[in-house]
């Protein structure tokens, strides 16, 4: 597997790679899949499948500004095609689709029926699921196995506006939370596959490599 930040130069990125918004700081706030294979150079408005912002909706496809990439490497060609079956089912849903921080990715089911009737994604969260349910390519660890994360961590990635009410998106409390921090799939897309699912040791918001 490889992962990356971005360069003047470019890379050559597959599609259905993870793509990340990265600020000064090397945080990462935002990731996205790749719609098309292309090459990236930093800085650069991208084609992505990606659950956008707290203000936002689900996009299939919408733009992100690129910093970061990496994928999995070796990905067969019906490993893609169902990569692509799963985006399109979801881009053509009736289901109601919502942003929440806390579960990164949830179910909502009819309390009589057991039928899905709503999703809920982080934008870690949905790429997450993405390779997860489609794949069956975990790229990081269970939630209930995630390292802690305290409020002033989540400020390196979220804006305070929006975790002054954290309590609509999940966060229920002063903290720590067990959130899935976006930064964790390029540090899982720096290892092999057999390596996965990543269990990130430490609450870490930075991609730097």
């Amino acid at each position: 597997m490889t992962a990356s930040r971005l360069e003047a130069k470019g890379t050559d990125s597959p599609r259905h790679a993870v793509v990340g918004e990265c600020t000064e700081e090397n945080t990462v706030p935002h990731v996205g899949i790749l719609e098309r294979a292309r090459t990236i150079k930093a800085g650069e408005v991208v084609s992505v499948f990606h659950m956008a912002n707290p203000a936002s909706r689900l996009q299939m496809p919408g733009t992100m500004s690129a910093h970061a990439v990496g994928w999995v490497l070796d990905l067969l060609d019906h490993e893609h095609e169902e990569i692509g079956l799963w985006l399109q089912e979801l881009a053509t849903s009736t289901i109601q689709i919502e942003y929440v921080a806390f579960p990164a990715n949830d179910v909502v089911a009819d309390k009589v029926t057991g039928r899905t009737i709503g999703r809920k994604f982080s934008c870690a969260g949905f790429v997450q699921a993405c390779f997860d349910e489609s794949i069956q390519i975990r790229l990081i660890v269970p939630t209930d196995e995630l390292p802690d994360v305290s409020r002033d961590v989540l400020l390196c990635v979220w804006e305070e506006r929006y975790l002054s009410i954290a309590r609509r998106y999940g966060l229920r409390g002063p903290g720590p939370w067990k959130v899935l921090l976006p930064s964790y799939l390029f540090h899982a897309l720096s290892k092999e596959r057999s390596g996965l699912p990543h269990k990130p040791p430490s609450p870490d918001p930075y991609f730097r490599t």
